[in-house]
């Protein structure tokens, strides 16, 4: 009887590889995780430009939460004009604005580019209102913005605190972000930085980002109380690997990247063309650069280990 020559066959096709399928990635080298600083300042607004869609989509996909006040709104402003340009953002909102004003809060900002409508409310955080933005990050990922108002800073840090960590969207979101407004030069940095400490002691999986306090291009007291803050912060996020969106560096720097800053003192102004009213965000470049930053810091974090 003749031996089948088919074992020895298989053999040759084992060794040499033949007629085995190659995986499609193979060659693919998975994005390096970021590694760089964890500060979001003007340098960011030009990183935006050299986003890879592989860091734009890991900054989409992210949940993430948004507590502020009118310059917060400018800067979202901004961010649905990115949207408006392809930027593939989910966003869901609070609140609720009608016509344009001065301070660039254009009529589309209804309700983002979510379909659910929201009523502008700017009451302490409550049962209702929370279930409705843990609701919104169980059926989407993105930015959900909840525009809290202008109470006093001690007021923002319990707001802020009860929304997290009482109602629980901590355990809902990916990100938590919280700013003060440059109204808030009397804040309380130990008790911002406790806060902030104690929220992550209770949710290990979210990352906070601090925010520096927006500016004016007036010269004060209240300017200098505003850098020190500032500068104490950068200290504090620079020593401790925390991811800090720093406003104040953005609103700082001129478009070519020079810093403006009192010539007496060196405390940092906003640049004159960026407000219209010494405080907010004018709805043109201006609004587009701490959103673009805004997106990179995201980009950064959806690559972070």
């Amino acid at each position: 009887m003749k031996r089948s020559i088919l074992p020895l066959f298989f053999i040759i096709l084992v060794l040499t590889g033949c007629g085995t399928q190659t995986p499609a990635d193979t060659n693919q080298t998975p994005a390096e995780p970021y590694t760089g600083s964890r500060t979001a300042g003007h340098e960011a607004v030009t990183a935006y430009d050299s986003l890879t869609a592989e860091e734009i989509t890991g900054a989409v996909n992210l949940k993430t939460y948004f507590e502020h006040a009118s310059v917060g709104r400018n800067i979202l402003n901004g961010v649905q004009k990115l949207i408006a340009g392809g930027l593939a953002l989910k966003r869901g909102t609070w609140e609720t604005w009608a016509p344009v004003d001065d301070d660039g809060n254009p009529a589309y900002y209804t309700d983002g580019n979510d379909s659910t409508g929201y009523v502008f409310d700017t009451t302490t955080m409550n049962e209702t209102k929370a279930g409705m933005i843990k609701a919104w990050f169980a059926a989407n990922n993105g930015l959900f913005d909840n525009a809290c108002g202008n109470p006093s800073a001690a007021d923002k840090i319990d707001y802020f605190r009860d929304a997290v960590a009482a109602y629980g969207i901590g355990a809902a979101a990916d990100v938590a972000i919280m700013k003060f407004c440059w109204i808030d030069p009397d804040a309380d940095i130990s008790g911002y930085k406790a806060m902030m400490s104690s929220l992550q002691e209770k949710y290990p999986h979210l990352v906070l980002v601090y925010c520096t306090m927006p500016l004016t291009n007036s010269t004060d007291s209240d300017t200098v109380a505003r850098n020190t803050f500032n500068n104490a912060l950068r200290m504090y996020c620079s020593a401790n690997n925390l991811w800090l969106f720093d406003i104040a560096d953005i609103e700082s720097h001129q478009p070519d990247g020079t810093a403006y800053t009192d010539a007496e003192t060196g405390a940092e102004l906003e640049w004159l063309d960026y407000s219209h009213d010494s405080g907010h965000m004018n709805s043109g470049d201006a609004d587009l650069r701490p959103a673009k930053a805004l997106i990179t810091l995201l980009a950064r974090i959806g690559s972070s280990d």
